[in-house]
């Protein structure tokens, strides 16, 4: 009898600009995911309301057989005033804040939201999600990217030696004790700038 091996689709991710139907429809994914999960409360607009009102975002989705999966949603400034939603909406330290803003707007990003079907959280999709942040980011110049991440998901990522700074206190948000962090790629260990610097240029030949 033979036996065959089912060899799972590669999972690409692509980059949409804010106004621009692949946008639409990474909202649209965002809204169901973040639905479902319990984290926001249903609405006319089918949006994640608190986060859909920074209009400088890019939204990176990723697809598995064309069906949609998983996205990400990267919130950018240009207008140099800081309006990132990690600072609005915790107690940021001063410290941590007066260090925030010494940094220019052009090398600071926040991951506002990471939203990936259920039945997919254990395969490629995150990876190859996290593989296109960092590929993006490095192309824009920047260096330092905020983001408020679930607490016991913080602590795993201390446990890999993936060093985040918190800069302010954990609290419940969006259903779950979250942590304000920033991460500092000159912060890294060594072995995961080494993979940074791979992905930066694999990054060259993805954008080339």
């Amino acid at each position: 009898m033979e036996s065959w091996i089912q060899m799972a689709t590669p999972i690409t991710v692509e980059v949409h600009p804010p106004q621009s139907p692949g946008a639409d429809e990474a909202r649209e994914i965002e809204y169901e995911i973040f639905r479902l999960a319990g984290y926001i409360e249903p609405n006319e607009k089918r949006r994640v309301l608190e986060y859909d009102i920074h209009a400088e975002s890019l939204f990176l989705m990723a697809r598995q057989d064309r069906k949609a999966v998983g996205m990400v949603r990267l919130i950018l400034d240009s207008t140099g005033q800081y309006r990132f939603p990690v600072l609005q909406h915790f107690e940021v330290e001063e410290a941590a804040l007066a260090r925030i803003r010494k940094i220019p707007c052009t090398r600071l990003v926040e991951i506002g939201t990471i939203a990936v079907r259920p039945e997919h959280r254990k395969g490629p999709a995150h990876m190859e999600l996290v593989k296109v942040i960092m590929t993006t980011t490095w192309r824009r110049g920047v260096r330092f990217v905020l983001s408020c991440i679930d607490e016991g998901y913080f602590h795993g990522l201390l446990r890999k030696g993936l060093f985040c700074r918190p800069i302010g206190p954990a609290k419940m948000y969006m259903g779950s004790v979250t942590v304000p962090v920033l991460f500092d790629s000159a912060e890294l260990p060594w072995k995961y700038r080494l993979l940074f610097f791979g992905y930066r240029i694999w990054g060259r030949f993805y954008s080339a």
